[in-house]
């Protein structure tokens, strides 16, 4: 009888246990689960980074002037426009009554325009392609060269000093309104004085 006793307990205990051990193996297998997944994101985070530093990097080699800088090719797309805005303009007059105002606005439209076609010829010319590219090289070198670029800012802080210091040492010339309104001030503080 005891022996039946010990069987039975043990087939009860193992019937209890059965459920425990589901129990853990389910969660054991969630966490590898979980431990699969964060190795996956770790592996996807390195990929991320290691392909925003190859990024960074090749960010970083192209120069800060060439980055927004407009082209011979974007100036021609404006002279394009700038004739469909013409075309778009003579639509207008024709609807509108004219005017002085009507007349300003069309002759600031006709200043711009030329100014600009002016320009972008001006910008195809072979001297001011070569002068473009020594501003480049020489930004180039500023930017490459720290000594270069601080040289750079204190050549700039020296002129701005020697302006200053002309400007106020200089005389006033003849014309200048000065004399009247240092007798502005003049009577004004005589004036409260009194």
């Amino acid at each position: 009888e005891s022996d039946e006793a010990d069987c039975r307990s043990t087939e009860s205990n193992n019937g209890e246990r059965q459920p425990e051990d589901e129990a853990a193996a389910r969660s054991l297998s969630r966490a590898v689960s979980e431990l699969d997944r964060c190795h996956e994101l770790e592996v996807q985070i390195h990929e991320l980074q290691a392909l925003k530093g190859g990024l960074e990097r090749q960010l970083n080699a192209r120069p800060i002037v060439y980055q927004f800088g407009p082209t011979v090719d974007d100036d021609e797309e404006a002279c394009r426009l700038l004739e469909e805005d013409d075309n778009a303009t003579e639509d207008t007059k024709m609807h509108e009554r004219p005017g002085i105002h009507v007349f300003m606005i069309v002759a600031a439209l006709w200043c711009r325009r030329r100014a600009t076609r002016a320009c972008v010829k001006c910008r195809k010319l072979k001297l001011a392609r070569t002068v473009e590219r020594l501003f480049r090289n020489f930004t180039r070198a500023l930017l490459r060269s720290p000594l270069l670029l601080w040289m750079f800012y204190v050549h700039l802080l020296a002129l701005w000093f020697i302006e200053f210091w002309r400007q106020a040492v200089a005389r006033p010339v003849e014309g200048d309104n000065y004399k009247h309104l240092e007798q502005m001030v003049a009577q004004h503080t005589a004036g409260k004085t009194l």
